[in-house]
């Protein structure tokens, strides 16, 4: 019902950026499981969010990050990662979203 022609969905084409991005991290035999994206000016206690996502399954498309919303009258919102928090995203989202980018 919310699918953009072709079959994308919209939060789907608002990460196309990550495909270009962290391609290389998900070559054959990569061991990356989790993407972070951070504004400069963050603090990160990198051991605490490692554990934290050692509860959660990579293969699971996970998306854990605030979004923005772009609203046009008559379409669905364009949800979009907001760039003043971090995102994180699963190895599955990922591959999601480098699945429907190719359609």
């Amino acid at each position: 019902e919310h699918l953009h022609e072709g079959g994308i969905l919209p939060l789907y084409r608002a990460l196309y950026i990550w495909d270009s991005f962290l391609a290389a991290l998900l070559t054959p035999g990569s061991t990356c499981d989790w993407a972070l994206k951070l504004p400069l000016t963050t603090y990160l206690n990198a051991a605490s969010v490692s554990r934290r996502l050692g509860c959660l399954n990579a293969s699971i498309p996970w998306y854990l990050g605030a979004t923005t919303a772009a609203y046009t009258p008559g379409q669905p919102p364009f949800m979009f990662p907001n760039e003043k928090v971090g995102t994180i995203l699963s190895r599955g989202l990922f591959q999601g979203a480098r699945t429907a980018a190719r359609l």
